[in-house]
């Protein structure tokens, strides 16, 4: 396409020489094309392209692959809290029983407050350990839930001991902790490290039987106690711990 006299106004061709004329006749026009519309078809082409090659794809294959894909990006399978696969774990601690060691019970709230207090003084009864922080509301949360259960399971006797320990740094926090509960909170020390000696994970809860053997651990950054199931899974496994000590 070139430009023609007819694009100039009828000022503008009196005023421009002859010679100027002729230029402006074999002056090129570049005419673009409507870029946004033709991609738009080419991706329209290209959609039904694919669409005619998955007609070729078997029923069986396509609906496999679409499975699969939903299993890939679903959410991942529940931990399993069975009795029975929380007590395989009794042989799998770095210890037969657990290390002796006594702390303070900071919690006013606790009939044990300012005493010392260690596994070895709940021999002959199931005891719970939660290694926590106490500037953790979460851990906070849960220890409320602990202390729930704690009144619940009370009817086996002798009664099942629930105890947080929490760890050195969070100790002025305590506080808020004890404000959940009336359960025992043993302060660990430095120079004693109870969470090393026990080579624990920060949210473990620790079942330990009336031998003073590690029994199965849960751990509530996977596993809240605001879940019923998970709920209910540690307090059977309690009981259980209770009426049958490992072997």
């Amino acid at each position: 396409m070139t430009w023609s006299l007819s694009h100039c106004s009828p000022l503008c061709q009196k005023l421009l020489p002859t010679a100027s004329k002729m230029d402006i006749v074999k002056i090129p026009m570049k005419v673009r094309k409507p870029l946004l519309f033709v991609g738009g078809l080419m991706s329209i082409w290209r959609s039904c392209q694919v669409l005619q090659r998955l007609k070729r794809v078997p029923l069986g294959l396509f609906v496999g692959l679409l499975l699969f894909a939903t299993t890939q990006c679903g959410p991942e399978p529940r931990e399993d809290l069975s009795i029975a696969n929380l007590r395989a774990q009794v042989g799998t601690f770095p210890y037969d029983s657990v290390p002796l060691t006594r702390l303070e019970d900071r919690n006013p709230n606790s009939i044990y407050f300012e005493e010392r207090k260690g596994p070895e003084d709940f021999q002959d009864q199931v005891s719970i350990w939660y290694f926590v922080h106490a500037s953790c509301p979460y851990c906070r949360s849960q220890f409320e839930r602990l202390n729930q259960m704690s009144q619940e399971v009370s009817i086996h006797q002798p009664s099942p001991q629930f105890l947080a320990v929490n760890a050195t740094a969070h100790e002025d926090a305590m506080e808020a902790l004890a404000e959940q509960g009336s359960l025992p909170i043993l302060q660990d020390e430095e120079d004693v490290d109870l969470w090393g000696q026990w080579q624990i994970n920060y949210r473990d809860v620790v079942v330990v039987d009336a031998n003073l053997k590690p029994i199965a651990r849960i751990n509530l950054t996977k596993n809240s106690l605001d879940d019923e199931p998970v709920y209910d899974a540690l307090k059977s496994l309690i009981v259980d711990v209770h009426e049958t000590p490992a072997p």
